[in-house]
């Protein structure tokens, strides 16, 4: 599973998202099964600690998580904790 698969405009990744935005935790664990190697990766290329940087992006997908109601769709959920890992 890859970011790159999240991001794409499909009828599954928009089922999610209103999944992710009604609360379910199944999408949430959708959402980091989806974008945490990813944000992984580039948090490593800021930060060369993989402790540090792992927990960064746990935080950031909690914080995706807490501003769900706000995401208008997948990409948008993925760029959103992608920033916050740069923060």
């Amino acid at each position: 599973m890859t970011w790159k698969n999240i991001t794409k405009e499909t009828t599954q990744n928009y089922i999610w998202l209103q999944k992710f935005r009604e609360g379910d935790h199944a999408a949430l664990n959708y959402v980091y099964q989806h974008v945490f190697n990813s944000l992984l990766v580039y948090g490593k290329r800021i930060l060369n600690d993989e402790f540090a940087v792992a927990t960064i992006v746990q935080e950031s997908i909690l914080k995706g998580w807490d501003f769900r109601n706000r995401m208008q769709s997948m990409f948008h959920i993925y760029r959103f904790m992608r920033l916050n890992v740069t923060w």
